[in-house]
C-alpha cells in the first residue's frame, strides 16, 4: 500500500469518525469557540440559539430565581419592546448596581460588526468564549477599574445581544459574564 494510499485512508477515518450516522456530526462538548472567522475577525457561531419569543421579551431572558440570586429585583424593567432593540435592566438597590441585557438586533453582521466597528478601540477589545458562543467584552474607554462592563455576544451569525454593568469595581465584569451564561441558558431552554 502507498503511503499516499494509506494518508488518505488514514484522513478519510478521521473524517468519518466525525459522525455517528452517515452525515450526523457528533455532538459537541467543547466550549471554544469555532475555528471559521468571519470578514472583520469575528469568530462564526458553531451551534445557533434560535431566540424565539426572548427578541420581543429581554427580560424573560432571566427567571425570576435567577435574577433574584444575582441579588437583584427579580422582575426586569423593559425597554422599547416596539423596536429591533429592545433590552431590559435590573438593579440592585443595596448596591446601586444596574445591569442591562439588550439585542443588537440591528446590527444584520452579528459579532462582524462589532468586530468591525469596535474592535480598535482605544480602552478595551477582548475576545472571549460565554458557553461556546464568541463575544468579545469591549467599550472606547477602559472604565471597568470603576464599575462599567460591556461584553457582546454572538448567538447567531447575524444577530447578538450585549450585557453592561454599572457597579462598583472591576468584579462587575464578572457579574456580566454570569448574566451572559444564564441568558443563553434560558434560551437554549426555551
Amino acid at each position: 500500500m502507498s503511503a499516499r494510499l494509506l494518508t488518505c485512508l488514514v484522513g478519510l477515518t478521521a473524517l468519518a469518525s466525525g459522525c455517528t450516522e452517515a452525515g450526523s456530526p457528533m455532538p459537541s462538548t467543547s466550549t471554544t469557540a469555532p475555528a471559521t472567522t468571519r470578514e472583520y475577525g469575528a469568530p462564526g457561531v458553531h451551534e445557533p440559539i434560535a431566540p424565539g419569543r426572548f427578541r420581543k421579551d429581554p427580560c424573560a431572558v432571566l427567571t425570576p430565581e435567577q435574577s433574584g440570586g444575582l441579588g437583584w429585583e427579580p422582575e426586569g424593567t423593559a425597554h422599547k419592546l416596539e423596536s429591533n432593540d429592545p433590552y431590559c435592566d435590573w438593579d440592585n438597590e443595596k448596591t446601586l448596581e444596574t445591569f442591562v441585557f439588550g439585542w443588537l438586533a440591528s446590527n444584520s453582521g452579528g459579532l462582524d460588526d462589532t468586530y468591525r466597528v469596535f474592535k480598535n478601540d482605544t480602552g478595551y477589545f477582548e475576545p472571549v468564549v460565554i458557553e461556546g458562543y464568541p463575544g468579545v467584552f469591549h467599550f472606547s474607554e477602559d472604565l471597568r477599574p470603576r464599575g462599567h462592563c460591556n461584553l457582546v455576544v454572538g448567538i447567531r451569525d447575524e444577530l447578538t445581544f450585549h450585557v453592561d454593568g454599572d457597579g462598583d469595581g472591576p468584579e462587575v465584569c464578572d457579574t456580566v459574564r454570569e448574566m451572559a451564561v444564564l441568558a443563553i441558558t434560558t434560551m437554549k431552554a426555551g
